[in-house]
């Protein structure tokens, strides 16, 4: 008997970590975990949840599991480095209102 265990990330178990895996994690966004052995629930919390999200994106082997400009979700639901380009643009215009003055 061989018992095949997936890798983390592959929900659909088809042998890799693609956007199909990611569709199916995101269409159970904020439940809970249907038992232990929940292919959904990557950190194993109980929770599926943006944490999960992050852990498959760093996993995936294939196009379109990240968003389009990079972005990446710390599991919070913040997109650290969207929070940066904020701050750097607040920054920037503290910076530039003080230089009109």
């Amino acid at each position: 008997m061989t018992i095949t265990v997936p890798q983390l990330g592959d929900i659909n178990v088809d042998g890799k970590v693609d956007v199909k895996d990611l569709k199916l994690l995101t269409a159970a966004m904020n439940t809970l975990a249907n038992g232990p052995n929940d292919l959904r629930d990557l950190n194993g919390d109980g929770r599926i949840d943006g944490k999960d999200v992050a852990l498959l994106v760093k996993r995936c082997t294939g196009p379109g599991c990240g968003s389009k400009d990079g972005d990446k979700d710390d599991g919070d639901g913040h997109d650290r480095d969207r929070d940066d380009r904020d701050k750097d643009d607040r920054e920037r215009g503290d910076r530039e209102g003080r230089d009109r003055n």
